[in-house]
């Protein structure tokens, strides 16, 4: 049976108070009805599920926020590589700083904290290379998304329906394909999630996004 949707209420503005604020744009938890629908179709690690589903939603939803303060694509990946650039820089000027400036942060520094500047001076490079690196990961992953009207939702989307169709199917004992689908898409749909009733569309796009992880 298929779970009519409801239309999605609009997301939150930003503010650091709502990030953790139950159905907030960063909330993780999910709706009492999914949290039903999972006690009556799964019996294989249910927990196991809840928490997995529970991060996957986090991360929906932070996508869904960033899509109402959408920009082009290709300007935020032009954003992404000049914030690379500046972290590159601060990293040398870091490691590259003048004696007498040395002296006076080690001075500083023991004295706020009875700890060294130079340890303070290469963890803080030692994470600028990390954080660079991130951004490199994450400026790769947008390069996949199609260019085009309301692409970014959907691949958003796709991906999360895919993925949890797969998880079912692979990891919680749900070995009808279909059967996995359609617990996947009722799920989410609970979960405010916007996706097509036709059980084939469900299965169509799952296949589109994940047809190579769900064996």
């Amino acid at each position: 049976m298929s779970i009519k949707g409801k239309r999605a209420q609009a997301l939150p503005i930003l503010d650091p108070s709502n990030k953790r604020r139950s159905g907030g744009a960063f909330d993780d938890s999910l709706p009492t009805e999914a949290l039903e629908l999972i006690a009556r179709q799964i019996s294989h690690d249910k927990e196991d599920f809840i928490k997995w589903l529970s991060e996957e939603m986090l991360n929906f939803r932070i996508h869904e926020f960033a899509k109402d303060q959408e920009i082009p694509l290709s300007q935020e990946l032009k954003l992404l590589a000049e914030l690379q650039s500046y972290m590159l820089e601060t990293r040398n000027r870091l490691l590259n700083l003048p004696a007498t400036a040395m002296a006076y942060l080690e001075q500083e520094q023991w004295q706020l904290s009875k700890t060294t500047f130079f340890e303070c001076q290469h963890n803080l490079a030692d994470q600028l290379v990390k954080a660079w690196a991130v951004l490199g990961s994450a400026s790769n992953e947008i390069e996949k998304i199609p260019n085009q009207p309301g692409a970014r939702e959907k691949h958003s989307r796709d991906n999360l329906l895919a993925a949890t169709a797969a998880r079912l199917h692979n990891q919680h004992g749900i070995k009808i394909k279909r059967r996995a689908a359609e617990i996947a898409r009722n799920l989410l749909v609970l979960c405010g999630v916007q996706l097509p009733e036709d059980i084939k569309e469900v299965e169509r796009l799952i296949n589109k996004r994940g047809g190579k992880n769900y064996s």
